[in-house]
């Protein structure tokens, strides 16, 4: 295993313990986004982790470019989601006391759940925090007036606005800014 790839999860796992451990048993998962991770990609948060309704463990990799959830079990199979292309993040507690961060992106949910890190609240919540910034990040230069997008653009960057709006991400008054240079 990449050496620089272990060093950077210890660094930003929520319990450097466990990390040592993830590293032994999620080797496949970690390989597989070492061939993924760009050298300008930092890895901010970490965590052992699924995807609901798959029946595969591995790695969730929250980073300043994406998430990426590597699972392994005959084989790897990875998800990623792109900022710009997440519409919005929800934050849950299962009955198992897992966290979950509910994802959409273009109309498609999945719920990705964080085994050790889910059962510290304010680790997840920082992280949905995070990703909400970077979603708001991905938006704002894709704002541009109507005469340079198409009809179905404006509708879906209006609609990105209305969720930031919704989550709390935006103010009232920032929401109105943005959709005026829309217009």
């Amino acid at each position: 295993m990449d050496k620089n790839i272990e060093s950077r999860i210890l660094q930003k796992s929520y319990t450097p313990k466990l990390a040592k451990t993830y590293l032994k048993t999620h080797v496949l998962a970690i390989e597989e986004f070492s061939k993924l991770i760009k050298e300008d990609e930092d890895i901010i948060f970490v965590s052992s982790g699924s995807i609901e309704g798959r029946n595969r463990n591995g790695m969730v990799f929250i980073t300043n470019k994406r998430i990426v959830v590597s699972l392994k079990l005959f084989g790897t199979h990875v998800e990623q989601f792109h900022y710009e292309h997440i519409t919005a993040v929800d934050y849950k507690v299962n009955w198992l006391g897992q966290g979950i961060i509910e994802i959409d992106s273009y109309g498609k949910s999945k719920k990705v759940s964080f085994y050790e890190a889910g059962k510290n609240d304010e680790y997840l919540r920082k992280a949905v925090e995070y990703i909400n910034n970077k979603m708001l990040e991905a938006t704002q230069p894709e704002i541009k007036p109507v005469q340079n997008t198409s009809e179905s653009d404006f509708i879906t960057q209006l609609e990105r606005l209305a969720n930031l709006r919704q989550q709390g991400i935006l103010t009232e008054d920032e929401f109105q800014e943005q959709k005026k240079k829309l217009l």
